[in-house]
């Protein structure tokens, strides 16, 4: 595991994975009784099961890896995700000062959790933090694809 200095360090870390291999993102989905539900969603997709293990040390509870399905030859993926509410607001909160292209999205997710922990009916502004959300990954996702 990795011996970081100062909690700085650790978070500016953290913040450095998650601009390069993290996905900070607000998902969609059709409940049982036809409603939308919306899902905040902070992955780290990883080859290397140790990188992941050192983000689950610097987040500490409320963080779990998975195995990702292999297709072909591929080397084994791996995803960590943060499970609890809670815990995901105080990691974007430690984080966003040292988020640059990834800052937008953890601003909408944060605002996203403090809308849906007080208010349980149906938000036009969940819907609009969903449609940036989803633009600005759409964004993101063309300039990476043109890199390769």
């Amino acid at each position: 595991m990795i011996d970081f200095q100062n909690e700085d360090a650790k978070w500016a870390w953290l913040a450095g994975i998650v601009e390069g291999e993290g996905c900070l993102n607000l998902a969609i989905s059709k409940t049982k009784t036809g409603k939308w539900s919306y899902h905040a969603q902070f992955v780290i997709s990883n080859n290397s099961l140790e990188i992941l293990e050192n983000v689950q040390q610097v987040v500490e509870n409320g963080g779990q890896i998975y195995k990702v399905k292999i297709r072909g030859n591929q080397i084994q993926p791996y995803q960590f995700f943060i499970n609890s509410r809670s815990r995901l607001l105080e990691v974007l909160h430690f984080l966003m000062p040292f988020l640059i292209t990834k800052k937008r999205q953890a601003q909408l997710l944060i605002e996203f959790q403090n809308l849906t922990q007080h208010y349980k009916g149906k938000s036009s502004r969940a819907h609009e933090i969903y449609l940036e959300m989803r633009k600005l990954n759409q964004k993101y996702r063309r300039i990476s694809s043109a890199i390769k």
